[in-house]
């Protein structure tokens, strides 16, 4: 993504001699970015996260109103997390994901936020 000015900042992960992960972020969401990766250290966020929104993309995409489209995120939060959840989290990190700007950004956000929380 292209940013005006200076205010954004980017990152490339390099795993192996192929694996690689390459985005940019905006300076003003790497706050968000720091809180998601607190959300993993404490178990608030399952491993599998990233990897169950990617396979929604195609419907999370396609729901225009911000407002149910947040709402069909925490489906997806609860269910990688169990019954044992408390949706005021859920709620909590549906917002956060929401501050980025597009699904690729979410996946990317939660995946580096993975690996600053310590898995590899």
């Amino acid at each position: 993504k292209n940013y005006p000015g200076k205010n954004a900042t980017a990152i490339q992960l390099i795993k192996g001699h192929t694996d690689t992960l390459s985005f940019t972020i905006p300076n003003d969401r790497i706050e968000d970015l720091l809180k998601l990766k607190e959300h993993f250290l404490a178990g608030e966020i399952s491993r599998t996260t990233p990897y169950r929104i990617e396979e929604s993309r195609d419907l999370l995409e396609a729901i225009t109103d911000r407002e149910a489209r947040r709402k069909y995120l925490c489906t997806i939060l609860k269910a990688t997390r169990g019954k044992h959840t408390n949706d005021d989290e859920i709620s909590t990190q549906s917002r956060l994901l929401m501050n980025f700007s597009d699904t690729d950004a979410m996946i990317t956000s939660l995946l580096y936020a993975r690996f600053l929380a310590g898995d590899k």
